[in-house]
């Protein structure tokens, strides 16, 4: 498959720097992790070892499974978004349908194991927790920043990534207040925060503003080369003009 631009289409310029951007993330990264930092507190002083263990095992399976059915699309979607502007909607909407359809896919497959073999899974997991594994696996396939990674949109990135782990502190105190904290309900506070986050993807691709597009054709046109002026003898024309006057 090539890869090259398409002619005729203006790319856009590249701004900011490895700095900047290195910098944007890393910080969006401890304010993030703080939050997650946070929502394990609230479930280490609410669930007991077995608990923490059980929560944990759905978790990591429903990562596991959502990482390993996207087969490297999101790398390809980070690649062409970036080489490709014109076809960021296109690129978006596969990447969206894939992501459901593979990780329902893989999840179904994988609680149905569970559910045929009680004897692999801890005992505190049932059916309940096993649609919740199924719908936060779903969820979690929707957490995707490889589209605003290609897309070159780091503030949004940033902001993504600072929000994650507050949205999960934010609900797992909802929970804790509303309902308690037990391994169901702390399950289903992770899947409903996955679900929260993946609602935050951008629904559409941003397209090159159109000064910019302004200004590439202005600059082309500024570019092309005049024609020739041709003297007014050599075309026929009358050289009364050009005679000098008294």
């Amino acid at each position: 498959m090539s890869t090259e631009p398409t002619p005729g289409i203006p790319q856009p310029a590249a701004t900011g720097s490895i700095g900047r951007g290195s910098l944007l993330l890393f910080g969006a990264q401890l304010i993030g992790n703080a939050g997650y930092f946070v929502a394990v507190l609230i479930l280490a002083r609410s669930l007991g070892p077995s608990g923490r263990g059980t929560l944990a095992f759905i978790t990591v399976t429903g990562l596991v499974v959502a990482r390993v059915m996207k087969v490297g699309i999101s790398q390809a979607t980070t690649v062409l978004a970036a080489q490709r502007p014109e076809q960021r909607a296109t690129l978006l909407s596969n990447l969206l349908t894939y992501s459901i359809a593979g990780s329902f896919a893989g999840a179904a497959l994988v609680c149905g194991v569970l559910l045929a073999a009680p004897g692999i899974r801890p005992g505190d997991i049932g059916p309940t927790e096993l649609g919740i594994l199924l719908g936060g696996t779903v969820a979690t396939s929707l957490s995707d920043e490889s589209f605003l990674l290609g897309c070159r949109r780091m503030r949004e990135l940033s902001s993504r990534k600072a929000m994650v782990g507050w949205t999960y502190a934010l609900v797992v105190a909802a929970t804790l207040l509303l309902f308690g904290l037990s391994v169901p309900t702390a399950a289903a506070a992770w899947a409903v925060s996955q679900f929260l986050i993946g609602l935050s993807l951008p629904s559409r691709s941003t397209p090159p503003s159109r000064c910019f597009i302004s200004r590439a054709r202005s600059r082309r046109r500024c570019c092309r080369p005049s024609p020739p002026k041709t003297a007014p003898w050599r075309t026929g024309g009358s050289c009364a003009s050009f005679a000098p006057r008294p």
